[in-house]
C-alpha cells in the first residue's frame, strides 16, 4: 500500500508514510478514511512522509487537490502540515498549490529533515520522533531495509 497512516490523538498528530508512487487519488482515499477514525481530532496537525515516495501528478489532480481542501474548509477545519521530501519538485508544487487556493486551510511547510517539521509543528520532539518511528517501522515492514534510505535516521 503506497500510503499508510497513524493517529497520535496525545499528539494531536495524523503521520502519512508515503512509499512507492502514489497518486493525488490514492493519498486523498486514505485521507478520507482518516476523517472517519475516531481518533481524529479538530484541527488536527499533519506529517506526510513523501520521502521514499514519487508523487504522481496532473493538472486535474491539483483541481481535485484544491476541492479537497475546500471541503475540509467548510468542515471547519484547520491544518498545519509538514511534508517530508527530498524532492525539489514537491516544494514548487506546494507553492503553486499555495497560489491556485488562496482560500485553503492548509498551512504547510516543505522540510528536509524530520526535525525541521517536528520543530514547524511545534511539536515535542522526542514523543514524535518515537511515533513516527514506529509508524515508519510499520509501513515499512514488508521492506525493512528502505528504512536505511532516509539520510535522518531517527534515534
Amino acid at each position: 500500500m503506497p500510503v499508510h497512516y497513524d493517529i497520535s490523538p496525545s499528539l494531536n498528530l495524523v503521520l502519512y508514510i508515503c512509499t512507492e508512487t502514489v497518486s493525488t487519488v490514492k493519498f486523498f482515499e486514505t485521507g478520507d478514511r482518516v476523517t472517519l477514525d475516531p481518533r481524529l481530532l479538530p484541527n488536527t496537525n499533519v506529517i506526510i512522509d513523501f520521502y521514499l515516495a514519487e508523487l504522481e501528478i496532473s493538472v486535474a489532480d491539483l483541481r481535485f487537490a484544491i476541492e479537497k481542501m475546500k471541503e475540509t474548509k467548510q468542515r471547519g477545519q484547520e491544518v498545519r502540515t509538514a511534508v517530508l521530501t527530498k524532492s525539489t519538485s514537491l516544494k514548487f508544487l506546494g507553492d503553486a498549490l499555495k497560489l491556485m487556493s488562496t482560500e485553503s486551510p492548509f498551512d504547510f511547510s516543505i522540510c528536509n529533515t524530520e526535525k525541521d517539521a517536528i520543530h514547524w509543528l511545534n511539536l515535542s520532539e522526542e514523543e514524535t520522533f518515537q511515533f513516527w518511528t514506529e509508524t515508519r517501522k510499520c509501513a515499512l515492514k514488508q521492506h525493512p531495509s528502505e528504512i536505511e534510505a532516509y539520510p535522518y535516521i531517527m534515534r
